[in-house]
């Protein structure tokens, strides 16, 4: 890898690899959040913003509330809220 990065060796790029990685990571923490079967299209037309909207070192930033287990009951995953923003929540 070094010898790539010095220009001696073959070109070496992960970065769609790193980048789908991320993704399904993001994927499976949604999922695990809703309780809802998610797919990579939801996901990738999906609204949900997680970056702050400013930043700044001096930035007060909200301690967001703790995530709760989804459950297995498929009556009570129909029924309980998703958190504001989720993709699967405006619909």
């Amino acid at each position: 890898m070094l010898s790539s990065i010095r220009g001696d060796g073959p070109y070496i790029n992960h970065a769609m690899a790193v980048a789908e990685s991320t993704m399904t990571c993001v994927m499976a923490r949604e999922s695990a959040y809703s309780g809802m079967e998610l797919t990579w299209d939801m996901m990738m037309n999906s609204k949900l913003d997680l970056q702050p909207k400013n930043f700044d070192y001096k930035l007060k930033m909200d301690v967001p509330p703790l995530p709760v287990r989804a459950s297995t009951n498929s009556s009570e995953l129909m029924t309980a809220p998703l958190p504001r923003g989720h993709p699967v929540a405006a619909r």
